[in-house]
């Protein structure tokens, strides 16, 4: 049991890594203000 938690576990970490990583490179690669739509909170 505790081998399946540990893949678990690492799946979703690597997973909100990537999405992380994914939205880091579209914020600083998309500096239009069509990127800046559901930006509003990001001063």
């Amino acid at each position: 049991m505790a081998d399946a938690m540990s893949t678990y576990a690492i799946t979703i970490g690597i997973f909100v890594f990537l999405v992380g990583v994914l939205f880091a490179t579209r914020a600083k690669r998309g500096h239009s203000p069509e990127a800046h739509e559901g930006h509003s909170e990001s001063g």
